[in-house]
């Protein structure tokens, strides 16, 4: 069995992976196979937005090549509003609105999430209401 162990972590497993793997704990896999050289797999992945190849270490967990193209995809419209609450302006996503007018995303989405209980405090953005449509 210990030689099994010893393969999985050459194949590039991790310590858990492979107690679950066996049903043991990571630290008697650790115990076990001290000292064996081994290596992350790297996988090319496609992104789903710009089409470029990027490499990640374990299928699934990434979808995007960069944080700017996973946030491209998300298309949630937001307004902007004067003291008075007019709309002044209204943007496709939150996205399109931090890159227009130079506010920070976390900012926006904070300030137009009204629902949250944790960001009540939060009443403007840039000197400016911000809702969600």
């Amino acid at each position: 069995m210990i030689e099994k162990l010893r393969e999985k972590r050459r194949e590039g497993l991790s310590l858990r992976e492979i107690g679950k793997l066996f049903n043991i704990s990571h630290e008697t896999v650790r115990s076990h196979t001290m000292g064996i050289e081994w290596r992350k797999k790297k996988i090319p992945k496609i992104c789903g937005v710009c089409g470029s190849t990027f490499w990640i270490h374990t299928l699934g967990r990434e979808k995007y090549c960069s944080p700017e193209c996973g946030l491209s995809v998300v298309k949630i419209p937001v307004a902007k509003l004067n003291d008075k609450g007019k709309i002044i302006k209204t943007f496709k996503s939150i996205n399109d609105a931090a890159r227009e007018t130079k506010i920070h995303i976390s900012l926006i989405t904070k300030v137009s999430n009204s629902k949250n209980k944790i960001y009540k405090s939060y009443k403007t953005a840039g000197g400016f209401k911000w809702i969600r449509l």
